[in-house]
């Protein structure tokens, strides 16, 4: 099938249960795979496997701000988070020599990724940014990831993962750029790695 149980789950991740979750992508056509639990994994029968993507688009990465406490956090650190995801997913995929673009066409994947959820160990925010890089403690964060067929524009899975301490956050919240980027890192190495296995590398 698609191979995208992998795609941010791989690499060792630490996962929580997130049953319940509501995406915001649209699942007509999808089943989910529960054999990929605690990451949600919904995937279209029949759908063509990565192996048929040479091509990829990765989209500005969305936030959702359907928690209200999200609207609190720092907007100006929130752009950032989502220019460096962005960023690390396509710079994997290029360096596993793949194509990255914006154009649309045949063998051509896009990649469409939301920060859904970020909370804070406490509700304390440190303000002082003239002296604090990365001013936001993130204690949990959930990412969904849409892949879709541009030719057709049909979503054929879509991925949800929602980590929290351990590996991905270092064994405790980003308080660094340095944990967000190694949390971005290794996404980006679960995506890369699942499109190798679907090419044979």
């Amino acid at each position: 099938m698609f191979g995208a149980a992998t795609l941010l789950s791989a690499c060792g991740t630490t996962t929580k249960s997130i049953e319940g979750y509501n995406t915001i992508s649209s699942l007509s056509g999808l089943s989910q795979d529960r054999r990929e639990l605690p990451t949600l994994v919904y995937v279209r029968r029949g759908a063509p496997g990565l192996g048929a993507y040479g091509r990829f688009i990765v989209d500005p990465v969305r936030i959702s701000y359907s928690d209200p406490k999200m609207r609190e956090l720092d907007a100006d650190q929130l752009n950032e988070m989502q220019r460096r995801l962005q960023g690390a997913v396509a710079a994997e995929l290029v360096a596993g020599g793949y194509e990255v673009g914006t154009r649309s066409g045949p063998g051509t994947l896009r990649i469409s990724m939301t920060i859904t959820n970020l909370k804070a160990p406490t509700a304390a925010l440190n303000v002082s940014r003239a002296f604090v890089p990365f001013s936001l403690s993130v204690g949990e964060v959930t990412v969904e990831a849409a892949f879709r067929n541009t030719q057709s524009n049909r979503i054929d899975a879509v991925v949800v993962n929602r980590a929290e301490g351990n590996r991905v956050l270092a064994s405790k919240p980003w308080s660094t750029w340095s944990d967000a980027e190694a949390s971005f890192k290794e996404w980006a190495v679960g995506i890369r790695k699942a499109v190798d296995k679907a090419h044979g590398k």
